[in-house]
């Protein structure tokens, strides 16, 4: 019958967990080894101690998580403190992620902040859009109306021109008139007189009449008008 390597482990040759955690000293006697009670550890951190000392063992092929005898509390201490010693790596470790996550954090938080900054300036951007559309419109609109005015003016002064030219005109036609109805002498019934005696006749209408026989005397009814009209125009 052969003998196994350890009175407290079963395998009857070297494996993995013997030549890695040398089992030979962890699996001493513990009346020659000697043993010291566990520190106490806060509940969390000691059911996860508990795992992971759990977890080494058992993947290395040791039985002290088996037993429930005092003998294996020496080989347990061992494995607590290969826990301790991944926890540590572990905690060290989180503590680099939470670092980095703090970073990310404040990272997308500068992020978020930018692209609050960036929508406000894109508002910003289509309210002065906005406001210069609004300008060139204003603008527009006081170019039409200014052009209106203009154009208003221009036909203004075209009308005053051209009724200064009628005004022109119809004086330049009754100062015809006036010349073909001046007063010249001539011959004719007095009716002003008494009796009407046929003679000489100082003022006469030079187209009224016959003013060398039947006289007009002038002003003339045409001039009578005339000068009606002027008397009403002043």
């Amino acid at each position: 019958m052969t003998t196994p390597l350890n009175a407290h482990c079963d395998r009857t040759e070297f494996h993995a967990g013997h030549s890695f955690l040398r089992l030979e000293v962890l699996f001493q006697c513990p009346g020659t080894a000697g043993t010291q009670p566990e520190p106490a550890q806060p509940r969390h951190t000691a059911d996860l101690r508990q795992q992971y000392a759990e977890a080494l063992a058992g993947h290395a092929g040791s039985k002290a998580f088996l037993g429930g005898g005092t003998e294996w509390e020496h080989a347990r201490s061992v494995w607590y403190a290969h826990a301790d010693a991944v926890l540590a790596v572990r905690d060290a470790e989180m503590g680099r992620l939470r670092v980095r996550a703090e970073i990310a954090e404040a990272r997308v938080q500068e992020l978020a902040d930018a692209s609050d900054i960036a929508v406000r300036a894109i508002q910003l951007m289509n309210q002065a859009g906005a406001e210069r559309d609004a300008a060139l419109a204003e603008r527009d609109r006081a170019d039409r109306i200014r052009k209106a005015a203009l154009d208003g003016r221009n036909a203004a002064v075209q009308r005053a021109n051209e009724a200064e030219a009628e005004r022109d005109a119809a004086r330049n036609t009754l100062a015809e008139v006036r010349k073909l109805h001046r007063p010249v002498e001539g011959q004719g019934w007095d009716s002003d007189e008494p009796g009407e005696r046929y003679g000489h006749v100082a003022q006469a209408c030079i187209s009224c009449g016959t003013s060398d026989e039947y006289a007009v005397r002038w002003p003339c009814p045409t001039i009578q008008v005339l000068d009606r009209q002027t008397r009403e125009e002043s």
